[in-house]
């Protein structure tokens, strides 16, 4: 079985987004919007498509992964803990990556709009959203083997689908157009490194990103 070990960087999307963030650091004329640059707007195709993959993720965690049939033996039981363990480590990687990918963002969009690096903010954007794809299997599967055995596993359904929730929120927050102040673009960020930590939570993995913090 693969460890799992590829860390937060292992689901980076080779797709390049060229995109751009914005919000505005909060003093731009709500009617003074200037058009959009190509990469404004490449940021934009990018945001969308990635707001899409997060809601589709978010959609697929209504069900539990099916499980093959799971006896009582030996074998079974180191089947079903190493699988667990192996899912949890992969999601807490999963769950840094999109931490960090928010924390970028953030960093990235907080000067001046028209030196803004777009395709960065376009990487961190896509790597956000790769993960939470990735990380949505993880727990379904996750969630199937805990209900399996007797725990709750509809609680770590129900954290994966608010993280999946805050993503969107901010992602919707950091479109190019969007003429809201940036404390709004940083309260989603906190939102979502809220829901992360609760995440986290569920599957015993407490310790967040430093750096997030």
């Amino acid at each position: 079985m693969r460890s799992g070990a590829g860390g937060p960087e292992s689901f980076q999307m080779g797709s390049m987004p060229q995109a751009k963030q914005h919000i505005t650091s909060g003093q731009m004329h709500r009617g003074h919007m200037p058009p959009l640059t190509s990469a404004q707007q490449a940021l934009t195709g990018t945001i969308n498509s990635s707001m899409q993959a997060v809601q589709a993720a978010q959609a697929s965690l209504d069900d539990f992964d099916t499980l093959p049939p799971l006896g009582t033996d030996a074998a079974s039981q180191a089947w079903r803990k190493n699988k667990m363990d192996e899912s949890k480590h992969e999601i807490h990687s999963q769950v840094d990556a999109i931490t960090a990918g928010t924390a970028s963002m953030v960093n990235l969009t907080a000067g001046d709009p028209a030196e803004t690096d777009y395709t960065a903010v376009g990487c961190a954007v896509t790597t956000i959203s790769s993960n939470l794809t990735e990380m949505s299997k993880g727990v379904k599967l996750l969630a199937a083997l805990m209900e399996d055995e007797g725990g709750n596993g509809q609680q770590l359904l129900g954290a994966a689908k608010n993280l999946a929730s805050a993503v969107s929120d901010m992602l919707k927050t950091a479109q190019p157009a969007n003429t809201e102040p940036r404390q709004n673009l940083l309260q989603a960020a906190g939102n979502v490194g809220q829901a992360s930590g609760e995440l986290l939570s569920h599957i015993g993995e407490t310790d967040t990103d430093p750096q997030f913090q």
